[in-house]
Parts: C-alpha cells; structure tokens; sequence
C-alpha cells in the first residue's frame, strides 16, 4: 500500500487552505474537490474550510456563499462515487462496502484512543513496542535535518518575526487546529471496520498546527528536545503489532507488501512473459490481511508486473469469452505460484510439492467459469476428467457441476447420467457444496440456480434455505444472505429470520 491518495489528499488541502487564506475561494473549491477524489476521508476537512475566514479573522465571512459551494461540491461527488452511494444504499452499514460502515459502537471507545495515541505518536502497545531497527539509520538522518533546519530557523527567527506577529491569535489558531484533527479523527473511528494507524495522515496537519502553537514562544532547545522526541516515538509507533485482531498496522502492510512482491517474483519464475491480450484467471488461497486476492483482481498487478494493459486478470469462476488465451493459475497459502493445464490436469508450480486441493478446486471453479462463457461441452470434459482423479465427496462435487452444465444447456439426460454416476451425500455435505456454488458466483446466475436440482435440494425446502441464510451471515456475504431471506420469505412467509434480515435491507436503501 503506497499511501498515495492520502498524500494527494493533504496536498491538494494545504493547497485548497493556501488559496481559501488568500481569498481565492474558486480555486480553493477546485483544490478541495480533487482532495475528495484523491482520498474520500478528506470530507472530514470540508467544515475547517467553509468556516476559514470566520474562524481566522481575516476577512469578513460569507457563510453562505461557502455552504452552498462546499456543499454543492460534497453532493456532485458523493452522486460520482460508486463507494458512497452503496454505503447509503446500505444505511452506512458494511457489506457491499468492503470495511467501510457505521457499526460495532463498542470499539468505538477503543479506536479514539488508539487513533488519539497514535497521533501524538504514542504506541499503542506501549513498552512492549518492538523497535522497528529497520529504521535506525533514517531515524538518525531525519534527527540531524530536524537539528540543521531549527538552526537554521534560529538565524532566520529575526527576518520572520513580522510574519509571526501577523498570524491569528493562537485562540483562532487552536479552533482551526482542532477543526483539522478531530474531524477527520472521528470519521475512521465510526467507519472503518479495521484499526488502521495511517488513517491519522489527515489530522495530523491539525496536530502539527497544535504542536506549532504549543512551541510558538518556546527555546530553540526545548523545540529540538519536543520534535526530537516526537520523531523518535514517531518512528517506534512503526514496531505497532496486534496479533489476533484486525488491524492495519505498519507491520502488517510491510507483511503485506513483501508477499505481494513474492507472488510477483514466482509468478514470473512460472511465466517470464505473457501473450499480448491474454486472460489470467487467479484462484487465490485464504493469505488473510495480506490482499493477495484484491491486489491482482482488483488492482489488476499483473497487467502492471508485465507492463502490458491488455492483460486482464479475473476469478476463475468469471471467465471471459474472447480472450486471446486462458492461463490459470493458483496462488497458495505458502505464496508459491502454480499454473494448471485445466484440461490435461496437467501443473507446474515454484513450490515443490503442490497439494491436490491446489490443483483440483481451480480446476472446478474454472469449469463453471467455461460453461457460464458458453461452452458447455468442454466444461463438462474437465469435470469429468477431474472426477476420475478425485474421491468420495469432491469426486460427487465435479460431477454434479457438470451436471449443472447439462441442466443449464437442456441436455437433461446427460444431466442425469452425471448425477446417478454421482455419490450419494446427505443434505448436509448437499448443502456445504451448494454453498461454495452461490459463495463464487459466476456471471450467469440462471447457470448458478441449477445448483438445487444438481445436488438434490429442493426450492422449497425451508429449512435448507434457513440455512444457507444463515451461512451467508455468518459469512458476511450479504447479497448472498439477502436472496436466500428472500427465498425463505416467499416459501415460509413470517419467518423472523428472513424478515429481520430483509427489513435491515429495506433500511439500507
């Protein structure tokens, strides 16, 4: 994670504060409206600019005028952005919003403190903090700027004193700093599921302004021993770790970047170069905080790591039709690389040894990818081939996705002489199979819903569609979770279940 859009965002709002002080106030708006597509968290900033000449003094205020313009601006993007609208169509909730919803008011205590710490660059964890050693050498370099430019200041301090004595009143200057830092302290502590420490980048432009009073009138020597120590703490709220508990700290963002750039290396190591045009379908194993999965899907890295944009990467289970070729491929839990032949079962892999599971489970899923593109016939081959490798239970599985092929293309004899060729599973295993179906979603949903007859579970059972309600919760699968509330509704009108969680959705929109 490189921070960027919180940079962005802070220099386009010292910019938007530059202007707004200068009595630019278009510029200033424009300043503020690229901050809020650079970084969404910026809106926390929004109310120190529309009250900036009231609250600086230096010219007459005209509210109105900054309510309307700052907030015309807040409307056109929150009607622009694709985030906010699901958040409000979800009553500020998380789901369809990733991390992002107004929930669990009982950490709500917790993270302000944490996030108060860390501003003013006090470790959480306290004396049990790991120094980050990592950083030594910075530390000592960023010390003896910081010496440098205070001397510096020192002999400057005569030729600057009429720009001092022509700021506000430190009572002025304190409300705009606290203006910038509670805001913007308080929206990540309501919203964002995770505690993430480099969330505090934003107000911290308020802390420094305090941090600035603070010091206005101090010694040079109790400035330097005041920012010296700041640095320092600074630099060990880096050795920040709670393990057990969802959080992104610094540890676990250097984790998560080190493990991007091994998947980088391996994948190269299995493909120094990939055809022009080509499909990348990605299976990713559960690798927990470190965003695998999100980084090569959602942020499309391999069209990066190749330099070639025409590269597209996707889940197995959404296969494209059209592409130049197919290359599938599973990231592990240990972060090797492998990539599959599906329809020979045939791998190559940087680990040495590959569980079957590994190679087994994205040949599926990719089938049903191929036969929600189209073709059928070939996805029901690689089934069956992979069917003849497996056992018991995942060899059931196979063949009932390929019957689900069958169902969906009207071949409903050779739909049936996949399912008899079947093992029989109780409903249970019936159901957890169902459930990997609707959990991966392909693009064709009437292909998905042929699920029910492949593995023997009736759209009217109740009870199994109670269930699999319930799974999606627990999960936090909401779509998932509402289309099966809706189904039980329709079957078992009044269930509770169903109408609690359909009443939640009715509110979120």
């Amino acid at each position: 994670m490189s921070g960027s859009h919180d940079l962005f965002a802070i220099v386009f709002l010292l910019a938007a504060m530059l202007l707004r002080d200068a009595g630019r106030f278009v510029p200033a708006l424009a300043a503020t409206a690229c901050a809020l597509l650079s970084k969404e968290s910026a809106i926390a900033m929004v109310p120190a600019l529309v009250f900036w000449d009231a609250i600086t003094g230096s010219r007459a205020p005209r509210l109105a005028r900054a309510l309307i313009a700052y907030g015309c601006v807040i409307v056109a993007w929150a009607a622009m952005h694709p985030g906010v609208r699901a958040l409000v169509a979800h009553g500020f909730q998380s789901g369809a919003t990733g991390y992002v919803g107004l929930e669990h008011p009982e950490r709500w205590a917790r993270y302000s403190l944490r996030y108060v710490a860390t501003l003013w660059n006090l470790p959480v964890t306290g004396f049990s903090t790991r120094w980050p050693s990592e950083l030594t050498p910075w530390v000592a370099a960023a010390l003896a700027v910081l010496v440098a430019g205070i001397a510096w200041g020192r002999g400057m301090r005569a030729a600057l004193s009429s720009d001092i004595g022509s700021l506000p009143s430190a009572r002025r200057l304190a409300t705009l700093g606290l203006l910038l830092a509670v805001p913007p302290l308080l929206l990540p502590t309501f919203l964002v599921r995770p505690w993430v420490p480099y969330l505090v980048a934003l107000p911290a432009l308020g802390a420094s302004l305090l941090l600035a009073i603070g010091l206005r009138r101090a010694s040079v020597g109790v400035a330097v021993l005041t920012l010296a120590a700041f640095l320092v703490m600074g630099a060990s709220c880096r050795g920040v770790s709670l393990p057990g508990e969802l959080s992104w700290t610094e540890a676990v963002l250097v984790d998560a970047s080190q493990a991007i750039h091994r998947v980088e290396r391996n994948l190269r190591t299995i493909r120094p170069s990939i055809p022009h045009g080509a499909q990348l379908l990605v299976s990713v194993a559960a690798t927990g905080t470190r965003g695998i999965n999100s980084t090569i899907i959602d942020g499309q890295a391999p069209s990066i790591w190749y330099d070639d944009p025409s590269l597209k990467s996707a889940r197995p289970e959404l296969r494209g039709a059209g592409f130049r070729d197919d290359l599938l491929f599973r990231v592990t839990q240990g972060l090797d690389v492998v990539e599959i032949e599906p329809d020979q079962t045939l791998y190559r892999s940087t680990a040495s040894s590959v569980s079957p599971f590994d190679i087994g489970r994205p040949i599926s899923t990719y089938a049903r990818g191929v036969a929600a593109s189209g073709d059928v016939a070939r996805s029901i081959r690689i089934l069956e081939r992979l069917a003849r490798q497996d056992q018991g239970d995942l060899r059931s599985y196979d063949l009932r996705l390929a019957a689900m092929a069958a169902i969906w293309k009207g071949q409903k004899g050779e739909a049936a002489r996949l399912v008899a060729e079947a093992d029989s599973m109780p409903r249970d295993a019936a159901l957890d199979q169902m459930a990997k179906v609707f959990g991966e979603p392909t693009a064709r949903p009437d292909l998905d819903s042929c699920a029910y007859q492949a593995f023997g579970i009736s759209t009217e059972d109740a009870e199994s569609m109670r269930f699999l309600m319930r799974l999606y919760r627990d999960m936090g699968y909401v779509p998932q979770e509402e289309h099966f509330a809706a189904r039980l509704q329709r079957i078992a009108p009044g269930d509770s279940g169903a109408a609690e969680v359909l009443r939640a959705k009715g509110g979120r929109r």
